[in-house]
């Protein structure tokens, strides 16, 4: 029993990976994945529900994501909760014990981190310089394997974000994945993977998401698929409905979310 629950704090916040653009599918036909994340706030949970690096079961997934890393005041990437250069530790070394070790990436943002911090970034050509070359060292300090940006959500006005991030964000990413590049070419260690978490809904996807462009430079994207229905609503509803209810709106639903960036 404490075995499945454990599986179950591993694996229910799983993402729903995607494959975007021509690039990315001619290079990754067959992949497949089951990405995961282990959140560093599930520490604090009261026993028996504590979940700690040492819980995790590699054999459940291919990719798994540690949530989260942030943004300081200046626009620097640092740690988010007290001990996290510790839990990297102890992820690495629980997941290294397996022969078909799981990739490791380091995901930034979150939703309580908010759009502000990475739309300044973003938009600041020296920022963005900063972060990026502040990025490939700390990835490879604590045995990352690659990095999500987990910006919730781009061009979402109401929380502080901006029209232009739907443009800075691929400038962004393509200059992280020419670092990630050149990095790789000079150690010949293997490149480190790129990787975002994006939305779900149409609104946020027209509003801050250059789906092409995303799509031509980072490895995957791992779509929230989930949060279609809640306490907001007025009506009852799944809350990651996999295809569209009775007397629901379309795009309300995986199927439709899935769609939409496969074919924008």
């Amino acid at each position: 029993m404490m075995m499945m629950m454990m599986r179950l704090l591993l694996v229910g916040l799983t993402a729903l990976a995607v494959l975007v653009g021509d690039r990315v599918l001619a290079n990754h036909v067959g992949t497949y994945r089951v990405v995961c994340y282990f959140t560093n706030w599930s520490q604090y949970r009261p026993s028996p529900a504590t979940f700690q690096p040492e819980n995790i079961d590699p054999s459940l997934c291919t990719h798994i994501v540690f949530a989260f890393a942030v943004l300081n005041k200046r626009l620097q990437l640092i740690p988010h909760e007290w001990n996290d250069p510790d839990l990297y530790k102890r992820t690495f070394h629980t997941l290294n014990r397996t022969m078909n070790r799981p990739k490791l990436l380091l995901a930034v943002g979150g939703y309580k981190h908010g759009p502000v911090l990475l739309s300044k970034m973003a938009g600041n050509v020296y920022k963005r310089s900063q972060f990026i070359n502040q990025t490939v060292p700390y990835l490879r300090r604590y045995n990352f394997d690659g990095i999500e940006l987990d910006w919730e959500f781009p061009g979402e006005i109401n929380r502080g974000g901006r029209a232009v991030d739907k443009k800075n964000f691929p400038l962004m990413l393509e200059e992280l994945r020419r670092a990630f590049d050149a990095e790789s070419a000079v150690t010949k260690r293997p490149r480190l993977l790129l990787t975002a978490a994006v939305a779900a809904s149409s609104d946020l996807i027209d509003g801050g998401y250059d789906v092409k462009a995303i799509g031509s430079i980072v490895d995957y994207v791992t779509l929230m698929s989930y949060d279609y229905f809640g306490a907001w609503n007025n009506v009852a509803g799944h809350n990651a409905p996999l295809y569209e209810g009775y007397n629901q709106t379309a795009k309300y639903n995986v199927k439709w979310s899935v769609r939409k960036w496969l074919h924008e």
